[in-house]
Protein backbone atom coordinates (compact mmCIF):
# COMPACT_ATOMS: atom_id res chain seq x y z
CA UNK A 1 0.00 0.00 0.00
CA UNK A 2 2.78 2.54 0.80
CA UNK A 3 4.01 1.81 -2.26
CA UNK A 4 1.48 2.05 -4.32
CA UNK A 5 0.90 6.18 -2.70
CA UNK A 6 3.82 7.45 -4.62
CA UNK A 7 3.21 5.82 -7.85
CA UNK A 8 -0.59 6.87 -8.07
CA UNK A 9 0.54 10.04 -6.97
CA UNK A 10 3.18 10.48 -9.46
CA UNK A 11 0.91 9.30 -12.33
CA UNK A 12 -1.48 11.93 -11.45
CA UNK A 13 0.81 14.77 -11.50
CA UNK A 14 2.59 13.47 -14.13
CA UNK A 15 -0.84 14.32 -16.28
CA UNK A 16 -0.73 17.91 -15.34
CA UNK A 17 1.77 19.12 -18.08
CA UNK A 18 1.70 16.03 -20.81
CA UNK A 19 -0.23 18.15 -23.06
CA UNK A 20 1.41 21.18 -22.90
CA UNK A 21 4.13 20.39 -25.85
CA UNK A 22 0.73 18.87 -27.68
CA UNK A 23 -1.00 22.36 -27.98
CA UNK A 24 -0.38 23.38 -31.11
CA UNK A 25 -1.72 20.15 -32.26
CA UNK A 26 -4.80 20.62 -30.68
CA UNK A 27 -5.16 23.92 -31.82
CA UNK A 28 -5.48 23.12 -34.64
CA UNK A 29 -7.72 20.21 -34.56
CA UNK A 30 -10.36 22.21 -33.28
CA UNK A 31 -9.62 25.14 -35.80
CA UNK A 32 -8.43 27.55 -32.72
CA UNK A 33 -5.83 30.18 -32.98
CA UNK A 34 -6.73 32.01 -29.54
CA UNK A 35 -3.41 32.27 -27.25
CA UNK A 36 -5.87 32.77 -24.11
CA UNK A 37 -7.73 29.72 -24.87
CA UNK A 38 -4.09 27.53 -25.15
CA UNK A 39 -2.85 29.50 -21.89
CA UNK A 40 -5.99 28.33 -20.33
CA UNK A 41 -6.44 24.76 -21.19
CA UNK A 42 -3.19 24.32 -19.47
CA UNK A 43 -3.33 26.51 -16.43
CA UNK A 44 -6.92 25.31 -15.70
CA UNK A 45 -5.82 22.24 -14.06
CA UNK A 46 -4.87 24.41 -11.13
CA UNK A 47 -8.02 26.12 -10.66
CA UNK A 48 -9.44 22.88 -10.42
CA UNK A 49 -6.80 22.07 -7.76
CA UNK A 50 -7.48 24.98 -5.86
CA UNK A 51 -11.52 24.18 -5.49
CA UNK A 52 -10.25 20.40 -4.73
CA UNK A 53 -9.03 20.57 -1.06
CA UNK A 54 -12.43 22.71 -0.26
CA UNK A 55 -14.30 19.05 -1.13
CA UNK A 56 -11.75 16.33 -0.55
CA UNK A 57 -10.88 17.76 2.97
CA UNK A 58 -14.21 17.69 4.52
CA UNK A 59 -15.39 14.44 2.55
CA UNK A 60 -12.28 12.46 3.76
CA UNK A 61 -13.10 13.73 7.74
CA UNK A 62 -16.45 13.10 7.31
CA UNK A 63 -16.05 9.31 5.44
CA UNK A 64 -12.39 8.77 5.55
CA UNK A 65 -9.62 8.49 3.53
CA UNK A 66 -10.57 4.98 2.01
CA UNK A 67 -14.30 6.08 0.01
CA UNK A 68 -12.80 9.78 -0.74
CA UNK A 69 -9.51 8.35 -2.51
CA UNK A 70 -11.37 6.12 -4.16
CA UNK A 71 -14.09 8.08 -5.80
CA UNK A 72 -11.72 10.54 -6.52
CA UNK A 73 -9.25 8.13 -8.97
CA UNK A 74 -12.49 6.77 -10.36
CA UNK A 75 -13.37 10.04 -11.11
CA UNK A 76 -10.05 11.45 -12.25
CA UNK A 77 -9.57 8.01 -14.87
CA UNK A 78 -13.87 8.67 -16.32
CA UNK A 79 -12.28 12.71 -17.28
CA UNK A 80 -9.40 11.34 -18.46
CA UNK A 81 -11.34 9.63 -20.44
CA UNK A 82 -13.65 12.21 -21.41
CA UNK A 83 -10.62 14.48 -22.10
CA UNK A 84 -9.32 11.63 -24.90
CA UNK A 85 -12.86 12.08 -26.49
CA UNK A 86 -13.19 15.52 -26.36
CA UNK A 87 -15.32 16.88 -29.33
CA UNK A 88 -14.43 20.89 -29.27
CA UNK A 89 -12.03 23.38 -27.20
CA UNK A 90 -14.62 23.79 -24.46
CA UNK A 91 -14.99 20.30 -23.48
CA UNK A 92 -11.58 19.88 -23.47
CA UNK A 93 -11.01 22.70 -20.72
CA UNK A 94 -14.06 21.62 -18.75
CA UNK A 95 -12.68 17.97 -18.34
CA UNK A 96 -9.13 19.66 -17.45
CA UNK A 97 -10.59 21.53 -14.85
CA UNK A 98 -12.63 18.14 -13.15
CA UNK A 99 -9.43 16.16 -13.61
CA UNK A 100 -8.03 18.85 -11.50
CA UNK A 101 -10.46 18.81 -9.17
CA UNK A 102 -10.33 14.87 -8.78
CA UNK A 103 -6.30 15.11 -7.78
CA UNK A 104 -7.12 14.06 -4.24
CA UNK A 105 -3.25 12.53 -3.41
CA UNK A 106 -1.96 16.54 -2.90
CA UNK A 107 -4.94 16.47 0.18
CA UNK A 108 -4.32 13.11 1.27
CA UNK A 109 -1.19 11.71 0.77
CA UNK A 110 -0.09 14.11 3.83
CA UNK A 111 -2.66 12.79 6.41
CA UNK A 112 -1.78 9.04 5.24
CA UNK A 113 1.88 9.43 6.07
CA UNK A 114 0.70 10.86 9.68
CA UNK A 115 -1.34 8.06 10.34
CA UNK A 116 1.23 5.74 9.72
CA UNK A 117 4.16 7.11 10.84
CA UNK A 118 5.16 8.68 13.59
CA UNK A 119 6.01 12.12 14.27
CA UNK A 120 9.78 11.28 13.80
CA UNK A 121 9.92 10.13 10.65
CA UNK A 122 7.15 11.86 9.06
CA UNK A 123 9.46 14.32 7.81
CA UNK A 124 11.53 12.02 5.45
CA UNK A 125 8.01 10.23 4.07
CA UNK A 126 6.38 13.96 2.93
CA UNK A 127 10.02 15.14 1.57
CA UNK A 128 9.51 12.02 -0.40
CA UNK A 129 6.46 12.53 -1.51
CA UNK A 130 6.66 15.99 -1.46
CA UNK A 131 9.29 15.48 -4.68
CA UNK A 132 6.93 13.74 -6.64
CA UNK A 133 5.02 17.09 -7.59
CA UNK A 134 8.43 18.51 -8.97
CA UNK A 135 9.26 15.68 -11.12
CA UNK A 136 6.32 16.06 -12.91
CA UNK A 137 7.31 19.01 -14.47
CA UNK A 138 10.02 17.13 -16.13
CA UNK A 139 9.06 13.93 -17.39
CA UNK A 140 5.31 14.89 -18.00
CA UNK A 141 5.90 17.35 -20.65
CA UNK A 142 8.65 14.93 -22.28
CA UNK A 143 6.43 11.85 -22.39
CA UNK A 144 3.72 14.29 -23.87
CA UNK A 145 5.98 15.44 -26.29
CA UNK A 146 6.56 12.35 -27.63
CA UNK A 147 3.53 10.62 -27.18
CA UNK A 148 1.87 13.29 -29.38
CA UNK A 149 4.09 13.64 -31.70
CA UNK A 150 3.87 9.56 -32.65
CA UNK A 151 0.26 9.11 -32.00
CA UNK A 152 -1.66 12.00 -31.73
CA UNK A 153 -2.71 14.35 -28.73
CA UNK A 154 -5.60 12.61 -27.61
CA UNK A 155 -3.09 9.39 -26.93
CA UNK A 156 -1.58 11.88 -23.92
CA UNK A 157 -4.85 11.33 -22.35
CA UNK A 158 -5.67 7.69 -23.28
CA UNK A 159 -2.09 6.50 -22.09
CA UNK A 160 -2.64 7.95 -18.70
CA UNK A 161 -6.06 6.39 -17.85
CA UNK A 162 -4.33 3.04 -19.09
CA UNK A 163 -2.32 3.63 -16.70
CA UNK A 164 -3.72 4.80 -13.96
CA UNK A 165 -6.65 2.08 -14.51
CA UNK A 166 -4.78 -0.81 -13.16
CA UNK A 167 -3.09 1.14 -10.82
CA UNK A 168 -5.99 1.80 -9.05
CA UNK A 169 -7.60 -1.72 -9.20
CA UNK A 170 -4.13 -2.32 -7.35
CA UNK A 171 -5.00 0.25 -4.89
CA UNK A 172 -8.85 -0.69 -4.36
CA UNK A 173 -7.33 -3.97 -3.34
CA UNK A 174 -4.22 -3.21 -0.99
CA UNK A 175 -5.59 0.21 0.78
CA UNK A 176 -7.41 -0.02 3.93
CA UNK A 177 -8.65 2.81 5.77
CA UNK A 178 -6.05 4.89 8.33
CA UNK A 179 -7.45 7.56 9.56
CA UNK A 180 -8.07 6.73 12.81
CA UNK A 181 -11.49 8.63 13.74
CA UNK A 182 -12.85 6.20 10.97
CA UNK A 183 -11.20 3.03 12.43
CA UNK A 184 -12.98 3.21 16.10
CA UNK A 185 -16.40 4.85 14.40
CA UNK A 186 -16.43 1.84 12.49
CA UNK A 187 -15.80 -0.12 15.20
CA UNK A 188 -18.26 1.43 17.77
CA UNK A 189 -20.66 0.68 15.35
CA UNK A 190 -20.10 -2.79 14.83
CA UNK A 191 -19.90 -3.27 18.76
CA UNK A 192 -23.39 -2.11 19.12
CA UNK A 193 -24.98 -4.13 16.20
CA UNK A 194 -23.00 -7.51 18.30
CA UNK A 195 -24.04 -6.27 21.59
CA UNK A 196 -27.07 -4.47 21.26
CA UNK A 197 -25.88 -1.49 23.47
CA UNK A 198 -26.72 1.47 22.03
CA UNK A 199 -24.58 3.57 24.20
CA UNK A 200 -21.54 2.39 22.94
CA UNK A 201 -19.74 5.47 21.06
CA UNK A 202 -16.35 6.07 19.99
CA UNK A 203 -14.66 9.07 21.98
CA UNK A 204 -14.12 10.92 18.47
CA UNK A 205 -17.77 10.40 17.65
CA UNK A 206 -19.76 13.70 17.68
CA UNK A 207 -23.35 14.12 18.38
CA UNK A 208 -23.48 15.92 14.84
CA UNK A 209 -26.01 14.40 12.27
CA UNK A 210 -23.16 13.35 9.32
CA UNK A 211 -24.26 16.70 7.00
CA UNK A 212 -23.61 19.14 9.92
CA UNK A 213 -20.06 17.64 10.22
CA UNK A 214 -19.01 17.92 6.60
CA UNK A 215 -21.01 21.55 6.40
CA UNK A 216 -18.52 22.45 9.63
CA UNK A 217 -15.66 20.59 7.81
CA UNK A 218 -16.17 22.92 4.84
CA UNK A 219 -16.69 25.85 6.81
CA UNK A 220 -13.23 25.48 8.67
CA UNK A 221 -10.52 26.08 6.29
CA UNK A 222 -12.57 29.09 4.70
CA UNK A 223 -12.99 30.55 8.20
CA UNK A 224 -9.19 30.14 8.83
CA UNK A 225 -8.36 31.74 5.44
CA UNK A 226 -10.44 34.60 6.03
CA UNK A 227 -9.83 35.27 9.81
CA UNK A 228 -6.21 33.75 10.68
CA UNK A 229 -3.66 36.44 8.80
CA UNK A 230 -0.94 33.86 8.98
CA UNK A 231 -2.53 31.61 6.56
CA UNK A 232 -4.11 34.08 4.77
CA UNK A 233 -0.63 35.63 3.87
CA UNK A 234 1.13 32.02 3.05
CA UNK A 235 -1.56 31.40 1.07
CA UNK A 236 -0.79 34.50 -0.79
CA UNK A 237 2.64 33.61 -0.78
CA UNK A 238 1.73 30.59 -2.55
CA UNK A 239 -0.39 32.29 -5.42
CA UNK A 240 1.77 34.79 -6.55
CA UNK A 241 4.63 31.63 -6.65
CA UNK A 242 2.37 29.51 -8.54
CA UNK A 243 0.82 32.02 -10.86
CA UNK A 244 4.70 33.15 -12.12
CA UNK A 245 5.13 29.25 -12.44
CA UNK A 246 2.24 28.79 -14.97
CA UNK A 247 3.19 32.08 -16.68
CA UNK A 248 6.43 30.19 -17.58
CA UNK A 249 4.83 27.29 -18.11
CA UNK A 250 2.29 28.30 -20.53
CA UNK A 251 4.72 30.52 -22.85
CA UNK A 252 7.68 28.20 -22.70
CA UNK A 253 6.80 25.90 -25.48
CA UNK A 254 5.91 28.85 -27.93
CA UNK A 255 8.96 30.62 -27.17
CA UNK A 256 11.07 27.32 -28.24
CA UNK A 257 9.26 26.39 -30.96
CA UNK A 258 8.42 29.57 -32.99
CA UNK A 259 11.97 31.39 -32.00
CA UNK A 260 14.31 28.88 -31.41
CA UNK A 261 12.75 26.35 -34.44
CA UNK A 262 12.34 23.05 -31.85
CA UNK A 263 10.80 20.26 -32.62
CA UNK A 264 7.16 19.88 -31.42
CA UNK A 265 8.47 16.39 -29.84
CA UNK A 266 11.53 17.90 -28.21
CA UNK A 267 9.37 20.45 -26.95
CA UNK A 268 9.18 18.54 -23.54
CA UNK A 269 12.80 18.55 -22.70
CA UNK A 270 12.74 22.52 -22.43
CA UNK A 271 10.92 21.53 -18.73
CA UNK A 272 13.74 20.11 -16.87
CA UNK A 273 14.85 23.63 -16.24
CA UNK A 274 12.15 24.36 -13.91
CA UNK A 275 11.54 20.78 -12.58
CA UNK A 276 15.33 20.91 -11.95
CA UNK A 277 15.03 23.72 -10.18
CA UNK A 278 11.84 22.78 -7.84
CA UNK A 279 13.75 19.22 -7.17
CA UNK A 280 16.72 21.47 -6.12
CA UNK A 281 14.97 23.74 -3.89
CA UNK A 282 12.85 21.15 -2.20
CA UNK A 283 15.92 19.04 -1.77
CA UNK A 284 18.18 22.00 0.08
CA UNK A 285 14.92 23.31 2.12
CA UNK A 286 13.40 19.64 3.70
CA UNK A 287 15.90 18.70 6.18
CA UNK A 288 15.94 22.35 7.56
CA UNK A 289 11.63 22.00 7.48
CA UNK A 290 12.51 18.92 9.43
CA UNK A 291 14.52 20.33 11.71
CA UNK A 292 12.74 23.14 12.28
CA UNK A 293 9.11 21.09 12.80
CA UNK A 294 10.75 19.65 15.41
CA UNK A 295 12.20 22.05 17.49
Amino acid sequence: MVCLIPILSLILNLAILMCAPAISYILKEFNCSSKSQSALLVSIWELGEVVSPLLVAPLCESFGRLPTYHTANIFFIVCMIGAAKSTSMGMLIVMRFLLGLAVASTVINPCIVGDLFPEEQGGKAMSFLGMIPFIAPCLGPTIGGFVAEARGWRWIFWVTATVAAPLQVAFLVFYRETYRVRIFQKKAHRLRKETGVLSLRSRYELELSPSAMLWQSILRPLRMLIFAPVVLLVGLCGAIGMSLVYVIITSISDTYELVYSFPKKFLGLTYFGLGLGMILRHSLLAPFSTDISRS
